[in-house]
Formats: structure tokens, sequence, C-alpha cells
């Protein structure tokens, strides 16, 4: 199976792909995010959570969204078929934590 895995928006790589593979009419795409659980729309108005398979049957544009992380908007192309990962980034990420926050023991 074709993974390509994209981290903050960057495309790192494409692993199994050969020069006599055929691509299909309408290629399949497995979506995944890490965390799991993000909502996808679609810009046909196909809405899903992840991961979520789709079929491509044009370029598509896709917004990820989960609770606690930022927003990203995609274009799918059909070129690519496979298992596509993205890594949310965090919205407000941080490493202190505040004293008031941390229940009574």
């Amino acid at each position: 199976m074709n993974k390509l895995l994209v981290l903050a928006g960057l495309a790192v790589g494409v692993v199994g792909l050969s020069a006599c593979e055929v691509v299909p009419e309408h290629p399949s795409m497995l979506i995944k995010t890490e965390p799991s659980e993000a909502q996808l729309t679609f810009d046909t108005g196909f809405v899903c959570t992840s991961p979520c398979k789709v079929v491509l049957r044009t370029p598509m544009r896709v917004k990820i969204a989960k609770a606690g992380y930022k927003a990203q908007e995609k274009i799918l192309s059909q070129t690519v078929s496979g298992e596509v990962i993205w890594v949310l980034e965090l919205a407000a990420p941080t490493t202190n934590v505040e004293e008031e926050s941390l229940p009574e023991l």
C-alpha cells in the first residue's frame, strides 16, 4: 500500500510506488490523523471522522479540525492513492502547569 506521511503540511515521503504501477481511474485514499477522530469536511459536502476512506474523482479540498488543534486545509489530488497520515498541531502547546489548575490532594 502506498503511504504518504504529512507532518504539519509538509510531505515527508512516498513509499511503495513502482514504475509499472497502474493508477486506477478513481483511486481511493485512507485518511488518518494523529490524533485520530478529527472531523474532515470536503468541498463536496461530504463529512467524516478520521480514519476515513474517500474515492477521488477530482481534486478535492478538505478541512481538518479537532478541538484543541489548529485547523488545516489540504487539497487531495487524484495522483496519490493509498494512505495519508496528517499530524495535527496543538493550538496552544505548553509544558507549563498552573498550580491553581491542579486538584487538591
